[in-house]
């Protein structure tokens, strides 16, 4: 026995082992909160549109408090709807022609109250009628008696003089009253016929024996005999069973015999409607009490695994569990708020039910979310931690805190600092030798020490604060700057240290800021140079690697060799261009100085370009000088300094674009002007200074010809004549100038014309 019980509580820990692990799977949990909102939003959208759909013909302020229709408090109001109508059509309007008449309307209460208002009026704005009232200081305007109003004013109302006035207001004000009245018989005729088609309302009045029917044939006995039917023969109430214990208070009093009976077939059919409408309520009411219990099962089995997963025991809190959750309550309640009152105007305008069923379904599932987030907090022991009210309170204890504490420090460094100390003393013995002096006043006296001791702790806090920023400086902190509040010695001694201070600060960022580029440009210097190396070394290696073999062709030996000089050339050019690079850095080149052409030097340089200028496809123009621009400069690296740009270029100008050239002379600084202007095949997404690194290209899949160190050495060379060399990038546009100083007038031409200086430069290689 004992083993079997054993067996049962093992299996059981097993069983609950495994629903625990179950109940933890996201999948599970996601379905659980689903079918929570699906079915929660099931029951409260079945009431609604119960509610308002199925109550169109009762109106949405009536129930089913009575199963039998004849019972109910939908009927007894309609029959009292019409009832107070017949009421109002037997006593009040009787006819259209007795309303015209004015009959209905009460001098006292409407006509006389006007000509009081009318008299008011005129007494503020023209001042009249002060002889005729006398004394009478103010109006009636509500209610009155008789005797609240002076005899006087009545006189004056209803005199010749006010009628001949006002006389055509009074009798518009009469006429639009009149018309209101005639309004609201309209409406009760209205009324009563809407209760003639929906109920088959027939009726019976009697008034000073004459005798008014809805129809034909309509008698009281008649009436009578209907199921439904109400009597009311001056003043006694006889009724059907059902409506005889309404209770119709002032309205049961008249001199006139009132009838109304509903049809019993149309009776009959408002009761059926009835039944159902009841039957289909109660329904709505028992599917949202059940949808509502299923949808809390399954918000609980989502409560037990929220903040769980399959792998640990830990618990996970989301994104959203991280606002305060009292917070979230008051955007939740905002929000749900705003859904609700969508969900109400989907109603009221009669908008399609699936608008309504879509923010109802949202409403509860931020509900809901709210729930989940409440309980992974709670299960994370985080629900203090994330009580916003509480944390504001403790931050808001910080900040007094902090402030005593600034007080205090307040105190200490200024109130007990040494340097006030002084002034104290100082102050009190000049205060004492004044008080000596003007001790017959000793009010002046007190009032010179207050100033004293204020402009005193001014002072010794302005010196306090420079020791201590001195202070803090020392201990390496450069950030730190020195609070300045006044003007005079201390206060520039302040911003002197300041201002040292900022400039060491600036000096050793610009050091480092240095030194970390010199670092990042050293190691791209290496890594190029080694690509750029190793990327033609690589194609000779194998190359010989494929002649060493016997069984090649003739004709594939001679294509490996013409690679293998084509990888050799390349491989000398960059090694040329590197070490040329090097020498132009260090300036370690000679220079021989010479008056060059500038204009003749471009030709030059296009002349001997030409088939390549040619095969590129693109279109140079070039604005050439009115005058000649001779510079002083080495022809021999001017020419270099043009064939690089050319060549870059070439290379890599937007193909079919056009290049612009500027040879000319510049007013401002009277020098000579080369500008070269392209428009880049590729994007140019680097600063215009980065291209002037060595290795450095415009296109960064170092996809083209070319070692990266033309612009590079291009600009040292023009650094080494005395020049300038400036790069701009504007999107696309790539723009390289250069300055060289002019040559006086005086000065002899050499060779430039004739192209010298250029011809003992070798041909660049691709």
């Amino acid at each position: 026995m004992d083993t079997k019980s054993k067996n049962t509580l093992r299996n059981s820990g097993v069983i609950v082992i495994k629903s625990e692990h179950l109940l933890r799977n996201t999948g599970v949990k996601l379905i659980a909160f689903i079918l929570a909102v699906l079915l929660l939003s099931t029951g409260i959208f079945v009431l609604e549109q119960t509610a308002t759909t199925k109550m169109e013909g009762f109106g949405i302020s009536e129930t089913w408090d009575e199963q039998d229709y004849l019972k109910s408090s939908s009927l007894r109001s309609e029959v009292y709807s019409v009832y107070h109508d017949l009421f109002a059509l037997a006593d009040t309007y009787r006819s259209e022609e007795y309303i015209r008449s004015g009959a209905l309307l009460d001098e006292d209460a409407v006509i006389e109250e006007y000509k009081l208002s009318l008299l008011a009026e005129d007494r503020s704005r023209f001042g009249l009628w002060e002889n005729e009232l006398g004394n009478v200081d103010s109006y009636y305007y509500g209610e009155r008696s008789d005797s609240s109003v002076p005899k006087t004013v009545i006189d004056v109302i209803n005199s010749d003089a006010f009628m001949e006035r006002h006389g055509k207001e009074i009798e518009k004000y009469r006429a639009e009253q009149i018309q209101k009245q005639l309004q609201d018989y309209a409406n009760t005729l209205n009324s009563l016929e809407n209760a003639q088609k929906s109920f088959g309302l027939k009726w019976y009045i009697e008034r000073d024996g004459q005798k008014r029917t809805s129809g034909e044939g309509v008698t009281p006995e008649s009436l009578i005999q209907s199921k439904v039917y109400l009597e009311n023969d001056k003043g006694k109430i006889n009724a059907s069973q059902e409506m005889s214990h309404y209770n119709y208070g002032g309205n049961s009093n008249t001199d006139n015999r009132i009838i109304l009976a509903f049809d019993d077939h149309k009776v009959n059919e408002m009761a059926e409607i009835y039944s159902q409408d009841r039957a289909d309520a109660v329904l709505a009411v028992q599917v949202f009490f059940v949808c509502g219990l299923l949808s809390l099962i399954c918000l609980v089995v989502a409560c037990i695994g929220a903040g769980r997963r399959e792998t640990d025991n830990d618990i996970h809190l989301l994104v959203i569990d991280h606002i305060y959750w009292d917070l979230h309550l008051i955007i939740l309640a905002w929000v749900e708020g705003m859904l609700i009152a969508a969900g109400v105007a989907c109603i009221m305008y009669r908008l399609p039910a699936y608008m309504s069923a879509i923010l109802l379904i949202i409403a509860v599932a931020l509900a809901y979310n709210y729930v989940l987030s409440i309980v992974r907090v709670i299960k994370a022991h985080r629900f203090m931690d994330w009580f916003g009210t509480l944390v504001l309170c403790k931050k808001c204890w910080r900040l007094i805190k902090r402030f005593c504490r600034r007080i205090r420090d307040f105190y200490r460094n200024v109130i007990k600092g040494r340097s006030l100390v002084l002034l104290l003393c100082a102050a009190i013995i000049i205060c004492a030798i004044v008080g000596m002096l003007i001790i017959a006043l000793p009010p002046v006296g007190i009032i010179l020490l207050g100033v004293t001791l204020w402009f005193g702790a001014k002072r010794a806090k302005s010196l306090d604060q420079t020791i201590k920023g001195v202070e803090r400086i020392y201990e390496g902190d450069t950030d730190y700057k020195i609070e300045v509040e006044g003007h005079g010695p201390v206060e520039e001694m302040a911003k002197n240290i300041n201002n040292i201070n900022e400039g060491l600060s600036t000096a050793v960022r610009d050091a480092v800021e240095k030194e970390l580029k010199s670092e990042r440009l050293k190691t791209e210097l290496i890594t190029n140079v080694s690509h750029d190396i190793r990327t033609p070394l690589t194609s000779i290696i194998t190359y010989i690697d494929l002649l060493k073999k016997e069984d090649i062709d003739e004709e594939s030996r001679e294509r490996y060799i013409g690679v293998l000089e084509q990888k050799a050339a390349r491989l000398k050019a960059l090694t040329d261009d590197l070490f040329e690079a090097a020498k132009a850095s260090t300036g370690n080149m000679e220079v021989h100085w010479d008056t060059v052409n500038m204009e003749a030097l471009v030709n030059q340089g296009m002349g001997e370009l030409e088939d390549k200028i040619e095969d590129s496809g693109l279109q140079f123009i070039v604005s050439r000088p009115q005058e000649k621009v001779l510079v002083r400069a080495d022809g021999r690296l001017l020419w270099r300094v043009i064939e690089n740009l050319l060549f870059n270029v070439l290379k890599y100008a937007l193909p079919g674009s056009r290049v612009y050239m500027t040879i000319d002379r510049d007013l401002f600084t009277d020098r000579g002007v080369f500008i070269i202007k392209n428009i880049s095949a590729d994007p140019l997404n680097i600063p215009a200074e980065e291209l002037l690194e060595r290795f450095k290209r415009g296109d960064d899949t170092r996809h083209s010809e070319g070692s990266g160190l033309g612009l590079a050495i291009a600009k040292d060379l023009t650094e080494l004549q005395n020049g300038q060399f400036d790069l701009s990038i504007d999107g696309d546009l790539f723009k390289a100038t250069v300055y060289l100083e002019l040559t006086p007038d005086d000065e002899p031409l050499k060779a430039a014309e004739e192209g010298a200086g250029a011809s003992d430069v070798e041909e660049k290689s691709e």
